[in-house]
C-alpha cells in the first residue's frame, strides 16, 4: 500500500496506517483515497460507494479535506509530469 501524508487543519497525517474518517461506517481515509485512485472524484462519489456522511454527518468536512488534499496532491504531480501511483 502507497503511504501518502496529507495535511488537515495544519496536522500532518500518514494515510498509510488509515485514520478513522466515519466512525458510524468505519471509513478510513486510506479507503477514500482508494476510491479516489479507482475513480470517484467527490464526496457524493465517495458517499455513494462508501456510505461516508450517510448518518450522522459529522465526517463530511474531514472527507471533504481528503478529497480536496488528494486532488491538490495529483494536481502538483501532473504538473511536474509524474504519474500518480
Amino acid at each position: 500500500m502507497l503511504m501518502r501524508i496529507i495535511t488537515i487543519n495544519k496536522i500532518q497525517i500518514n494515510t498509510g496506517f488509515g485514520m478513522f474518517v466515519c466512525v458510524c461506517n468505519a471509513v478510513t481515509d486510506s479507503q477514500i483515497i482508494e476510491e479516489l485512485d479507482n475513480g470517484a472524484s467527490s464526496l457524493r462519489d465517495i458517499s455513494r460507494r462508501l456510505e461516508v456522511g450517510r448518518n450522522c454527518g459529522q465526517c463530511c468536512k474531514t472527507a471533504k479535506q481528503v478529497i480536496k488534499q488528494y486532488h491538490a496532491e495529483n494536481k502538483m504531480l501532473d504538473g511536474l509530469g509524474y504519474a500518480a501511483i
